[in-house]
């Protein structure tokens, strides 16, 4: 579908050919975030292309590998920043409404990682991605004694939410204050040093 148009000769002629790039390769991740969070590693590439719309040769071509196109569709989305804004005293409050207010159906990084824990690839790249975007950033931010394991104590309450709430389904977790409170109390223990039991 070139345009023979003589006026925009001036334009490059790779121009178009780029922004179909774009759009095809971010269709084909839009397609995985919604694939993977909901049926994990497992989905086939195939699968993947007829939902973005494109040639299956495609996928490959973009992302080189199911692989890679996993661990950019959940790696791209993991970022603990926005949370770690606004009064320490606060954190859990916000993490427990990130967590219980998020729709059950919405892209959700922690769920695509927890739906295909039984992929080899897929464990170790949860084990990187909780590393490197949670733990250590977390622990930087709360300093002090053991940091890195009351970040992981706060990574850990997070992905028991998502677990119980969004794979199992229970419905003992509603967003309301009562419960976003019990969290948020939870959460907010791990995030003051505990005292020192020296003496």
């Amino acid at each position: 579908m070139k345009s023979t148009t003589v006026y925009k000769r001036a334009r490059p002629a790779s121009a178009p050919r780029e922004r179909n790039a774009d759009a095809t390769r971010s269709a084909i991740l839009q397609a995985a975030r919604k694939l993977f969070t909901r049926d994990g590693m497992g989905v086939g590439v195939r699968e993947l292309a007829e939902e973005a719309g494109v040639n299956v040769a495609l996928v490959n071509r973009y992302f080189g590998s199911k692989e890679e196109l996993f661990a950019q569709a959940v790696g791209d989305d993991f970022d603990l920043s926005p949370l770690l804004e606004g009064p320490r005293r606060e954190f859990g409050l916000r993490l427990a409404r990130y967590a219980l207010n998020k729709p059950r159906d919405a892209h959700d990084p922690i769920l695509v990682l927890l739906r295909s824990a039984s992929h080899p690839f897929a464990i170790a790249r949860f084990r990187r991605i909780i590393d490197e975007r949670f733990v250590t950033p977390l622990a930087a931010w709360l300093d002090g004694p053991n940091a890195r394991a009351r970040a992981a104590a706060i990574a850990a309450e997070l992905l028991g939410l998502a677990t119980l709430r969004d794979v199992v389904g229970n419905e003992d977790l509603p967003a309301d204050d009562a419960v976003i409170a019990v969290v948020a109390r939870a959460i907010q223990a791990h995030v003051a040093a505990p005292p020192s039991s020296d003496g």
